[in-house]
């Protein structure tokens, strides 16, 4: 039987990882007596409370000046974790996590005429169909992230997938997508495929953090733009090699530290010039609606197939800028109230809010415009767009907008 430990990866504003075991109650804070003392400007004396709760652990938040956010929501009470949640506290992210014991699961893979080790160390997350691993390869002496199905999840469509998101994402060699290094099968038969690990801050809770009353310096409006710049520089490289993602959101993009910001998650990419043939089972038929609801063009929202290309992708980039804007996406609300606002040709208000200017705020709607042919062609437009807004605002406009 495996034995596994619960822990918490902390990365801190340096960008230095640290792990923390947990083990029965223990306190975050500044506090000198703090169970774990993290002395950072956005973290409380006495932040926020871990503790065992029916077999797993939970957070609360212990009345923290500036909250304690779970996947970019505040806590209002007691919140039982999930294996790979994130938790932020001011300046630091926490992402919790069940970690196997380093002599256990050891499996050996093919690789040319030899052979490698990969030893499990862990799950990052979890998904519908797949679950996100890290590894250690014992040959390079390093740990990549390992994505593979889930147990019991076995069908030709979703295998097909999983391949389909490894081929293409090997093929996007782009500083701002994490490379795939090797492909293959676990020694229980499920396909998997291993990346860089990637660490850092996702971008829903940076937005989440920018907006809150009592936000700092640290990510300021500009910075900001300059996150969303580098996605859509990365996405731009993406369409030009005829790849499009089809679920761009802030939960998918990662900012890293030293300034490095990854675009993740391509599950539902899609090549414009092969992916039409229906004998594929992974291929998209008319009438699937794929991507996620808040970020969805019109065209996904119908399942129209032939109609989503790049401009879709322009799209939820647009979503992407209106909620660094207004701290929220264009439409909220539950899962089919939101389709019906983005199936409604009227176009989403304009984002309001102190981060909100007349220039990016007009770059959004361009982008979330309801007919594709009202949008950018692709995300090189956006590119474009956005360096006229740095290139021409004075430093005093940055300075003006609220830190």
């Amino acid at each position: 039987m495996a034995a596994f430990r619960s822990c918490l990866i902390a990365t801190l504003p340096s960008g230095e990882e640290r792990e923390y075991s947990l083990a029965d109650s223990l306190v975050i804070g500044r506090a000198p007596d703090a169970d774990i003392q993290l002395k950072f400007t956005g973290v409380s004396r006495r932040h926020a409370r871990f503790f065992a709760e029916g077999g797993g652990w939970s957070v609360v938040d212990l009345g923290s000046h500036n909250g304690t956010l779970v996947n970019g929501q505040r806590l209002a009470s007691a919140r039982i974790l999930q294996v790979g949640d994130e938790v932020v506290l001011g300046p630091v992210r926490l992402v919790y996590r069940r970690v196997l014991e380093e002599d256990r699961s050891v499996w050996s893979i093919a690789a040319g005429s030899g052979s490698n080790t990969l030893v499990e160390r862990g799950v990052i997350g979890m998904g519908t169909t797949a679950e996100v691993l890290r590894v250690y390869d014992a040959a390079l002496d390093r740990h990549l992230a390992l994505k593979r199905l889930r147990p019991g999840v076995d069908s030709a469509e979703v295998r097909a997938r999983l391949l389909r998101e490894a081929r293409i994402t090997a093929g996007l060699e782009h500083p701002g997508i994490a490379p795939v290094h090797q492909i293959g099968k676990a020694p229980d038969g499920r396909p998997w495929f291993t990346q860089r690990e990637i660490r850092g801050q996702r971008f829903d809770d940076v937005i989440a953090l920018a907006h809150e009353p009592m936000a700092t310096a640290r990510w300021g409006l500009r910075r900001l733009i300059v996150v969303f710049h580098h996605v859509c520089r990365t996405v731009a490289y993406a369409h030009a090699r005829g790849v499009i993602h089809r679920d761009l959101k802030p939960s998918n993009l990662i900012v890293g530290p030293h300034g490095a910001v990854f675009v993740v998650d391509w599950g539902l990419a899609r090549r414009l010039d092969v992916d039409a043939d229906p004998s594929d089972p992974a291929a998209s038929q008319f009438g699937d609606v794929l991507g996620t609801a808040e970020y969805m063009a019109p065209e996904q929202a119908r399942g129209d197939v032939r109609a989503t290309d790049r401009r879709s992708d322009v799209y939820a980039l647009g979503g992407v800028l209106y909620a660094i804007l207004a701290g929220n996406p264009p439409y909220s609300g539950s899962t089919q109230a939101v389709l019906s606002s983005v199936l409604d040709p009227q176009p989403p208000r304009s984002p309001t809010g102190p981060l909100a200017t007349p220039q990016l705020s007009a770059i959004a709607l361009w982008a979330l415009a309801h007919d594709p042919v009202d949008r950018p062609a692709d995300a090189g437009v956006l590119v474009d767009e956005v360096d006229s807004c740095l290139d021409a605002a004075q430093p005093e406009m940055w300075r003006n907008i609220r830190k």
